[in-house]
């Protein structure tokens, strides 16, 4: 997958929900603009929902809350994901964690400032379709009565 075109369809969604020039959502995200950070964590996050669930079968959906959902992601904010899987794969946390260092590494470039302390951009929770019927971990979050995941796949 190529995170470059990650970043840069992220750029061009923001833009489009905007309604303005990517040149001014970049300086929205490098002025730590809450809404243009929570807009493009969410493109980001679907984007790599999508791919994940298109080439591993064993995924059956993917959801997305914290700051992202409640438009309070900064320079800083990670995007928080929920993978549902029937059973959870050596090979998947592989990919994600190669996934996180890729974006993460784009991201950077991108925004620049205020990103130096950000560890990961990707906080990827795989739980098995099990958990969720017994609302274990995080898989609790999905139906949460408070902030609810919402569903992206």
């Amino acid at each position: 997958m190529k995170t470059g075109k990650i970043i840069e369809d992220a750029l061009q969604f923001c833009s489009r929900k905007a309604n303005s020039k990517a040149s001014a959502i970049l300086k929205d995200l490098r002025s730590n603009n809450r809404w243009t950070h929570s807009t493009f964590r969410y493109c980001i996050a679907r984007t790599i929902s999508g791919y994940l669930l298109a080439k591993y079968s064993n995924l059956k959906d993917a959801y997305i809350f914290g700051s992202t959902l409640e438009d309070r992601a900064g320079s800083s904010s990670d995007i928080d994901i929920i993978l549902v899987c029937k059973k959870k794969d050596a090979a998947l946390v592989r990919d994600i964690e190669k996934l996180d260092v890729e974006i993460l590494n784009a991201y950077r470039r991108l925004v620049g400032n205020g990103t130096s302390g950000l560890r990961r951009l990707l906080d990827i929770n795989v739980v098995e379709s099990r958990d969720l019927k017994e609302k274990k971990g995080c898989a609790s979050l999905i139906r949460s009565i408070y902030t609810p995941a919402i569903r992206i796949s």
